[in-house]
């Protein structure tokens, strides 16, 4: 087909027909699509809200532990299977590893590095937690009889077999 072939056939469409297949068709509107940003919007209000309540009610109850523990002169209460620590305000995970240090429990972060770092100090060997521990101890029967080392940074670090470090994470702010 020719240039001038092509021109003189669209000289014979209409003019009409060109404006209307121009034209975008309207789309019809949704009903439940201007409710959808306010739902969507209610759920991340809620969800928000019920992590702030959450996290204030767990340093209220930190809080009010801390200061019964240290009115009642230090002493454990021994509970190391429902929370591991002497308030009972952390519930742990099932299942998981975790290290108690001075009343206090330091969660596994499924972490190692190769090497300490800088400003480590070792706390002793890891014993068996049960009641009446000495206060390095864990429930992982594979870090009962490892060396404990406390890092400048908070972080707890249990030297292993293949002498690598594990790293372990304090499970509640300590105020």
């Amino acid at each position: 087909m020719t240039s001038e072939h092509l021109l003189e056939a669209m000289g014979l469409l209409d003019d009409d027909l060109i404006v209307q297949a121009e034209q975008a068709p309207a789309r019809k509107p949704v009903p439940w699509q201007r409710w959808l940003g306010l739902c969507a919007c209610l759920a991340l209000v809620l969800l928000v809200g019920r992590g702030v309540v959450q996290n204030w009610s767990g340093i209220n109850s930190s809080n009010g532990a801390g200061a019964s523990t240290s009115a009642g002169g230090g002493a454990p209460s021994g509970d190391v299977g429902s929370a591991g620590t002497s308030s009972g305000s952390v519930s742990l995970p099932d299942g998981s590893v975790y290290i108690l240090l001075d009343n206090r429990s330091y969660l596994s972060t499924e972490e190692t590095v190769p090497e300490l770092p800088d400003g480590a100090e070792e706390v002793g060997l890891l014993s068996e937690a049960a009641e009446g521990a000495s206060s390095p101890s864990t429930n992982g029967t594979a870090y009962v009889g490892c060396a404990l080392y406390a890092g400048a940074d908070g972080l707890l670090y249990v030297q292993s077999d293949q002498g690598d470090y594990e790293v372990f994470a304090l499970a509640e702010p300590s105020f």
